[in-house]
């Protein structure tokens, strides 16, 4: 088709179909309820770390040094160090000026031996030393949220396009049918 018949035809299905539709309130509420899996949100926890690189190369004696320092500061924290300020002095990680915040992550997002510990934290916990290939780990669990349904407020847009798509879709089919229906072909 040429672009200027596709304009037609694009202007021809806004005219006879999307400019019909009207979705209301309980179409969104109930498209909402009908399919909760679409807005469930997973399970997070949000995380502080403390990192010490490792040394650049295959040095086990400079690995062994770091591992020394992380314990040494893992001992600092359990005897009553504040979390924040340790990271801000001692963190080489780029979220030490944040206190070591890295924010909110879902399971399985992070380094597999760091998700294993936080699994086993409480809120508030720290864990003992993570050894990574990229160097030595201490993180605070600062909070963990369970999976929860996204509230409709925050879904509301979504839904809406979802639902428009929804009945576009619908309307246009049952369209399509009529004009099938209604045309008269004559076979010579």
């Amino acid at each position: 088709l040429r672009l200027q018949d596709q304009l037609t035809i694009i202007k021809l299905v806004n005219r006879e179909v999307r400019s019909k539709l009207l979705i209301s309130a309980e179409d969104l509420d109930a498209y909402y309820r009908a399919h909760p899996d679409s807005f469930a949100l997973p399970a997070r926890v949000r995380i502080r770390q403390i990192f010490l690189k490792a040394p650049e190369g295959a040095d086990p004696v400079g690995r062994e040094t770091r591992r020394a320092d992380a314990e040494a500061l893992g001992a600092e924290l359990s005897r009553g160090a504040e979390f924040a300020p340790l990271a801000k002095t001692r963190s080489d990680g780029a979220e030490a000026v944040k206190g070591g915040d890295l924010g909110y992550f879902h399971p399985g997002e992070l380094l597999p031996a760091i998700d294993r510990a936080i699994e086993t934290l409480a809120e508030g916990e720290t864990s003992p030393v993570i050894a990574t290939p990229l160097g030595f780990h201490i993180v605070k669990l600062e909070e963990r949220q369970a999976g929860r349904l996204k509230p409709f407020a925050e879904a509301k847009h979504e839904i809406e396009d979802l639902v428009y798509q929804e009945q576009t879709e619908d309307y246009y089919r049952r369209w399509l049918r009529q004009l099938r229906h209604r045309a008269h072909i004559e076979i010579k």
